[in-house]
């Protein structure tokens, strides 16, 4: 970041950024002259999500203004990709020895599937005059045996016969399930984010369509100053054993507080009724009042 980038912007202070969902965050910061590392070219690899990235699909779950409802799972079938392959190779049992699906060729495959998908959308929403358009998330997976396959959660369900046909693997090669609700939503698919920890994925380990990207953009206000940074952070400290309570955490340059919501019932393992954590809005108050009293806040050029 260059000197004139800084000029006019507040060397010190506190970051909120408040949620679509009601989730808040913040952060202290003082900003520093200093030159951006160079971006790296070149595929890059990984074998498990980041934080980031989980947490970037938790709020793109919890701030979608779309009914994310349907869990979709893609897998190949190799003996239809045979000839692709070139597989002759026989392996101890008589029976054809398959390579690993190419994960490029894979994602191709992805980005045709879904562009399928989306222009039927698109063309149902302009034929009724109202509707959603495809909105969703992938993340890509290994199998056991070295196949590529992807998980993605969306907001409209299509023929299971016509899904079946566009993807153009098995018949069993496409399976889809219904959620009840975002919660659901969120669960089911940080399930499969948490458990893949050995996958070695080339590029891309996941993709937030665009409307949901949009949705999830949060408020962000920018208090300044030393002064009101040391306000908030004494509102913060003072608020801590509460927000613990709420179950956010404080740290020692900022805070988080999960979205507000309602305790639901559900059963656990062995079929015995639990109730997940309620979370409350009222301790968002007192730190946003800090915003309402000093309105020298905008949206933040971070």
């Amino acid at each position: 970041m260059t000197k004139e980038l800084l000029l006019g912007l507040p060397k010190h202070g506190y970051k909120v950024s408040l949620y679509p969902s009601g989730e808040l965050t913040g952060a202290q910061f003082s900003r520093n002259v200093q030159s951006r590392p160079p971006k790296t070219s070149g595929s890059s690899l990984s074998v498990r999500f980041t934080p980031s990235a989980r947490q970037k699909i938790r709020r793109a779950v919890e701030n979608s203004p779309y009914n994310l409802s349907v869990f979709m799972t893609l897998t190949f079938a190799p003996s239809k990709l045979r000839g692709f392959l070139g597989c002759n190779e026989l392996n101890d049992y008589q029976t054809f020895r398959y390579p690993p699906v190419s994960q490029a060729y894979g994602k191709k495959q992805l980005v045709r599937f879904l562009d399928a998908l989306s222009k039927r959308q698109k063309r149902t929403v302009e034929s009724r005059g109202t509707g959603e358009l495809l909105q969703y998330i992938w993340t890509a997976e290994l199998q056991k045996n070295g196949n590529i396959h992807f998980h993605i959660l969306l907001n409209t369900r299509f023929p299971i016969k016509w899904l079946s046909e566009r993807w153009g693997q098995a018949s069993n090669s496409v399976d889809v399930r219904s959620l009840k609700n975002a919660e659901h939503a969120a669960r089911y698919i940080s399930k499969y984010v948490s458990k893949d920890e050995n996958s070695v994925i080339e590029g891309r380990r996941y993709y937030i369509s665009e409307g949901l990207r949009e949705s999830m953009k949060p408020t962000v206000m920018v208090y300044e100053g030393q002064e009101m940074k040391k306000e908030l952070q004494d509102i913060i400290e003072a608020m801590k054993e509460e927000i613990e309570k709420e179950g956010g955490h404080v740290i020692d340059f900022g805070f988080h507080l999960p979205k507000p919501r309602r305790s639901r019932p559900y059963k656990d393992k062995n079929g015995k009724k639990k109730f997940t954590r309620s979370t409350s809005s009222r301790i968002q108050r007192p730190i946003l009042n800090v915003f309402d009293e000093h309105y020298s806040a905008s949206i933040a050029p971070f």
